[in-house]
Protein backbone atom coordinates (compact mmCIF):
# COMPACT_ATOMS: atom_id res chain seq x y z
CA UNK A 1 0.00 0.00 0.00
CA UNK A 2 2.80 2.33 0.76
CA UNK A 3 4.01 2.13 -3.04
CA UNK A 4 0.44 3.57 -4.20
CA UNK A 5 0.51 6.33 -1.72
CA UNK A 6 3.90 7.62 -2.94
CA UNK A 7 2.93 7.67 -6.33
CA UNK A 8 -0.43 9.77 -5.08
CA UNK A 9 0.78 13.17 -4.10
CA UNK A 10 -2.17 14.18 -2.63
CA UNK A 11 -2.76 10.86 -0.42
CA UNK A 12 0.82 10.99 0.64
CA UNK A 13 0.39 14.49 2.06
CA UNK A 14 -2.83 13.46 3.62
CA UNK A 15 -0.95 10.36 5.16
CA UNK A 16 1.46 12.04 6.38
CA UNK A 17 0.22 14.88 8.06
CA UNK A 18 -2.78 13.15 10.04
CA UNK A 19 -2.66 9.05 9.71
CA UNK A 20 -6.42 9.28 10.96
CA UNK A 21 -7.33 10.91 7.84
CA UNK A 22 -6.40 8.93 5.53
CA UNK A 23 -8.93 6.24 5.82
CA UNK A 24 -11.78 8.90 5.90
CA UNK A 25 -10.13 10.11 2.48
CA UNK A 26 -10.26 7.12 1.01
CA UNK A 27 -13.75 6.16 1.74
CA UNK A 28 -14.76 9.82 0.72
CA UNK A 29 -12.80 8.82 -2.08
CA UNK A 30 -14.54 5.52 -2.59
CA UNK A 31 -18.21 6.80 -2.44
CA UNK A 32 -17.66 9.64 -5.03
CA UNK A 33 -16.21 7.41 -7.47
CA UNK A 34 -18.98 5.11 -6.34
CA UNK A 35 -21.90 7.61 -6.77
CA UNK A 36 -20.46 8.82 -10.10
CA UNK A 37 -19.88 5.42 -11.95
CA UNK A 38 -24.05 4.44 -10.96
CA UNK A 39 -24.70 8.17 -12.25
CA UNK A 40 -23.12 7.19 -15.74
CA UNK A 41 -24.48 3.72 -16.03
CA UNK A 42 -28.08 4.75 -15.01
CA UNK A 43 -27.47 7.84 -17.74
CA UNK A 44 -26.18 5.13 -20.53
CA UNK A 45 -29.20 2.89 -19.65
CA UNK A 46 -31.74 5.08 -19.48
CA UNK A 47 -30.89 8.11 -20.82
CA UNK A 48 -30.35 11.55 -19.59
CA UNK A 49 -34.24 12.00 -19.40
CA UNK A 50 -34.88 10.80 -15.93
CA UNK A 51 -37.76 11.95 -13.81
CA UNK A 52 -37.27 12.98 -10.04
CA UNK A 53 -38.72 9.53 -8.40
CA UNK A 54 -35.82 7.61 -10.82
CA UNK A 55 -33.22 10.17 -9.33
CA UNK A 56 -34.67 9.78 -5.52
CA UNK A 57 -34.51 5.71 -6.18
CA UNK A 58 -30.47 5.90 -7.34
CA UNK A 59 -30.26 7.88 -3.67
CA UNK A 60 -31.83 5.64 -2.14
CA UNK A 61 -29.94 2.83 -3.77
CA UNK A 62 -26.81 4.07 -2.73
CA UNK A 63 -27.97 4.81 0.88
CA UNK A 64 -29.41 1.37 1.39
CA UNK A 65 -26.29 -0.18 -0.08
CA UNK A 66 -23.79 2.21 1.87
CA UNK A 67 -26.23 1.32 5.87
CA UNK A 68 -25.62 -2.69 4.51
CA UNK A 69 -22.47 -2.65 4.33
CA UNK A 70 -20.37 -4.35 7.39
CA UNK A 71 -18.05 -1.57 8.67
CA UNK A 72 -15.40 -2.66 11.75
CA UNK A 73 -16.31 -0.99 14.73
CA UNK A 74 -12.65 1.02 14.96
CA UNK A 75 -13.39 2.97 12.03
CA UNK A 76 -15.59 4.60 15.06
CA UNK A 77 -13.12 4.49 17.58
CA UNK A 78 -12.00 7.79 18.87
CA UNK A 79 -8.70 8.78 16.70
CA UNK A 80 -7.48 10.50 19.03
CA UNK A 81 -8.02 14.15 16.89
CA UNK A 82 -9.64 17.12 18.30
CA UNK A 83 -13.20 17.08 16.07
CA UNK A 84 -12.93 21.04 16.28
CA UNK A 85 -9.78 21.50 14.44
CA UNK A 86 -8.85 18.05 12.96
CA UNK A 87 -5.80 18.10 14.60
CA UNK A 88 -3.59 15.41 16.66
CA UNK A 89 -4.69 15.45 20.13
CA UNK A 90 -2.45 16.79 23.18
CA UNK A 91 -3.34 17.26 26.66
CA UNK A 92 -7.54 16.77 26.02
CA UNK A 93 -9.99 18.83 27.90
CA UNK A 94 -12.84 16.12 28.70
CA UNK A 95 -16.44 17.52 28.70
CA UNK A 96 -19.47 16.65 30.39
CA UNK A 97 -20.17 13.81 27.94
CA UNK A 98 -16.48 12.53 27.99
CA UNK A 99 -15.75 14.28 24.67
CA UNK A 100 -12.52 15.34 23.98
CA UNK A 101 -11.33 18.19 22.68
CA UNK A 102 -7.87 20.63 22.67
CA UNK A 103 -8.74 23.19 25.63
CA UNK A 104 -8.29 26.29 23.10
CA UNK A 105 -10.04 24.52 20.36
CA UNK A 106 -13.49 24.29 23.14
CA UNK A 107 -12.72 27.84 24.44
CA UNK A 108 -12.96 29.25 21.35
CA UNK A 109 -16.25 27.40 20.78
CA UNK A 110 -18.14 28.36 23.99
CA UNK A 111 -16.65 31.97 23.12
CA UNK A 112 -18.94 31.92 19.68
CA UNK A 113 -21.95 31.23 22.34
CA UNK A 114 -21.88 27.60 21.97
CA UNK A 115 -23.08 25.25 25.28
CA UNK A 116 -23.50 21.59 23.65
CA UNK A 117 -20.75 19.38 22.57
CA UNK A 118 -19.63 19.71 18.85
CA UNK A 119 -20.40 15.79 18.31
CA UNK A 120 -23.55 14.88 19.95
CA UNK A 121 -25.00 18.24 21.28
CA UNK A 122 -25.46 17.00 24.99
CA UNK A 123 -25.53 20.09 26.88
CA UNK A 124 -21.80 21.53 28.38
CA UNK A 125 -21.74 21.57 32.09
CA UNK A 126 -17.82 22.49 32.74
Amino acid sequence: MSGSIHKCTPLRRVAEESPDKLLWTLFQSSVKHLLYTLAVKSWKRRGPHFDKDEWQGLGECILNYMYSCKWHPKLFQSHNTCALCLLRMWEPCKVSCHHEYHRECLVRWRSMGHDTCPLCQAKITQ
